[in-house]
Formats: C-alpha cells, structure tokens, sequence
C-alpha cells in the first residue's frame, strides 16, 4: 500500500466523517455532559463548604444545646433518668463544640509524626498472623503512603472540593459508560451506513483494495474518537480546574496494586474467602501525575471503544442495528460486571478494560478478586482489538455488496 494512495482515501474519509451530523452531535454531547457535570460538583462543593465550616456547625451545635437546654427547663414531665439523660447530651454537645474549633485549625502532621506513624505501622505488621493476609496488605499500602508522605508533605483540604477527584470520579463513571457510548455512536456507522446509504457500491469502484479502504475507515474512526475526546477531557479538566484550583495536586494516589482471594478461617471456625492486597510492584504518584496519566489512558482505551463500534458496523449492513448492537454490548457489560463483582473469568471481556485507570490503580483487580495488572488489562484489549479486525476484515473482503 503506497503512502501517497492510503493518504488521499484517509483523507476522503476524514472529510465524510468530520461533514456528518453525527459528528456534531457527539461533540455537543459531551460538552453538556461536562458542563452539566462540571456545575453539580460546584453546587455540591459549595454546599459541602456551608456545611463543614465550623461557624456553621457550631452555630447548628449552639442550637441544639439551646433546644435540649429549654426542654429540660420547661418539660415538667421528665423523670429523674431523663433529666440525667438530657444533661449528659448537653456536656457532650459543649465537648463537641470545643473539638469542631480545634479540628477547624487544621494542623498538618509533623516529620516527627509521620515517623511515628510509620514505626507504630511496621510493628502492627510484625504482630500480624500468617493468615492475616488481607490486614497484612492493608497496612502495607497505609506503610507506602506515610513512607511517601515522609518527602511529599500532603496539602491540607480546606473543606473545598479538589479538582483532581472531581476529574477522577468523571474518568471512573465515564470510561466505563459515556466515552464508550459516544465512541459507537460515531464509528458503528462507518461501514454499516454506506451500505444503508447505497454508497458503498460506487465507494467500492475506486482504484483501491477493500483492504485500504476499511484500514482507512478504520483509521479515520480512531482518530476523530481521539479528537472529540481529547477536546471534551481538555474543557472538563480545564473548567474544573478553574473553578476548584490545583489544591491537592502532590496529594499521593497508590498504583499498581494487585489483589487476590486468600483462604482464612472466621469466626465460626469455617473456612472462608476474602481479598488480600499484594503491594509488591505498588508505587507511589502525585494526584496531578496520575490525573494526566489517567486522561491518556482513558484517551487510549478509545482505540478499544472504536474497535467495538466499528465491528459492528462491518459485521451488519443496517447502521440502525449496528449502532444498537454497539450500544447493547457496552450498557449489558457495565450491568454484568457491577452485578457479577467477584467473577475471575470477566477478565477476558473487553468492556472491563475500558476503564484503563481502575486497572492501574487495582481497583479492577480488586472487583475480579484476581491479581491483575495495567500490562494485562492493555494485552486482553489489544487481542480484542485485532481479533475483532481481523474478523470485520475477513467478513468485508468477501462481502457481496451487491447482495
């Protein structure tokens, strides 16, 4: 295949592509969802600071001395118990009065504290018994934390919100569902709705194979999913970033940590299951660190998304029913891998791997309950991604488009 030639049909489909509605359509999609998602964490950010400011609540606290107080004073019906009682809740609620304005303070942890910390982790390990491997891991991951928190002092969270977690949590909901969704409903047509359309005929006079032609859809599906993502996943970080800071950026994030079910023995005396945390390969990252590295894997899970889509659209010829098959296999996914929490053998699925990031860190390894990594989650997804090719591939070459 010359360059030159390969250039020229990428470029044709690019324009189709870039001329569509559809297009426009998915583009607009995301930016109100973002939007959308971008106000309701500010409305909750603002609504979490009146709550946790300690005016606030001590002034909540004084109201409830106050009522608790008249109650005690005018009800002439309280037995000697319940006046004891009353009491008891109004010395309770002074104390807690007196913590919310020490706690308001905010003082972060000193060197000679966080060495403490880490001597009282390591000897708590030392005590552990050989079957206490889930307590064993916990610890450990609690040890690499404080042991980084050593040279990386973590910033204090003034009761705001942190952009870093609010891009984490879209990432989390997102790469599972939404960028799946508008990844199909932007390439499950590519093939599909030429041949809805009756243009493939006249597509499939050209000079050029059939075998350039879908690689040259194919590319051009990739591609335009990037961009339209890379454009959404810039404003949300951006937006985000604007309205909540960089506050929280050298904050640790834990990756690489692999879980596993371990055997233990419970309190009845039967023998039981339980996941274990195995930090061996785990590392320590900045939470700005792994929000760009999570947005690049998500922006590389795209390529799995699209492989799908496209699929699809190779392997039906109505555009209607590929992009519903699309739809139907990323939303049945989502709901059996919630549901079905625990299965090992949902590790070979490839919607699980969507969510490159949860790989990462091992909460995809924690929810099959097997000990999996990031390099295992992106080999499953590229077996996917050139098994499901090389079968659009083979179908599409012996198509009878006159058929």
């Amino acid at each position: 295949m010359s360059m030159g030639e390969f250039w020229r049909i990428f470029q044709n489909e690019w324009i189709k592509l870039i001329r569509r509605r559809r297009f426009v359509v998915v583009l607009l999609l995301g930016l109100a969802l973002i939007s959308f998602y971008t106000y309701a964490r500010y409305h909750e950010d603002q609504n979490q600071k009146h709550y946790n400011d300690p005016a606030t609540q001590i002034q909540m606290t004084d109201s409830q001395i106050k009522r608790t107080q008249n109650q005690l004073d005018t009800d002439k019906n309280l037995t000697a118990e319940q006046k004891k009682l009353l009491q008891e809740q109004i010395i309770g609620m002074k104390q807690s009065k007196e913590q919310i304005g020490k706690e308001s303070l905010q003082i972060p942890p000193t060197k000679a504290d966080i060495e403490q910390k880490i001597e009282h982790i390591k000897s708590s390990i030392a005590l552990l018994l050989p079957d206490q491997a889930a307590e064993k891991g916990q610890l450990q991951i609690q040890l690499v934390l404080a042991e980084y928190q050593l040279t990386h002092p973590p910033e204090i969270q003034r009761n705001s919100l942190s952009s870093w977690d609010a891009i984490q949590d879209f990432l989390g909901v997102g790469a599972q569902l939404f960028i799946p969704l508008l990844c199909v409903l932007l390439v499950a047509d590519m093939v599909s709705g030429e041949q809805t359309g009756g243009t493939i005929k006249l597509l499939l006079t050209r000079p050029a194979s059939r075998v350039k032609i879908l690689f040259a859809k194919y590319m051009t599906a990739i591609i335009g999913a990037i961009c339209i993502h890379i454009i959404i996943l810039g404003v949300l970080a951006g937006g985000l970033l604007a309205v909540f800071g960089t506050h929280g950026a050298t904050n640790p994030t834990v990756v690489g940590v692999k879980y596993e079910k371990v055997s233990v023995v419970k309190d009845d005396g039967r023998i039981g299951t339980e996941l274990a945390a195995n930090p061996t390969d785990a590392k320590v990252i900045s939470m700005r660190s792994f929000t760009i590295q999570s947005i690049l894997l998500t922006l590389l899970s795209t390529i799995g998304m699209c492989g799908l889509g496209f699929f699809c659209s190779v392997l039906v010829r109505s555009a209607a029913v590929s992009t519903g098959i699309s739809i139907a296999v990323i939303i049945i996914g989502t709901i059996i891998i919630n549901a079905m929490r625990g299965t090992t053998w949902l590790r070979y699925f490839l919607t699980p791997h969507f969510d490159l990031p949860n790989a990462w860190t091992g909460s995809l390894s924690r929810n099959f309950g097997y000990p999996m990594s990031l390099s295992q989650s992106l080999i499953i997804t590229a077996v996917w991604v050139v098994g499901m090719y090389a079968i659009g591939h083979f179908i599409f070459k012996r198509r009878d488009v006159l058929a």
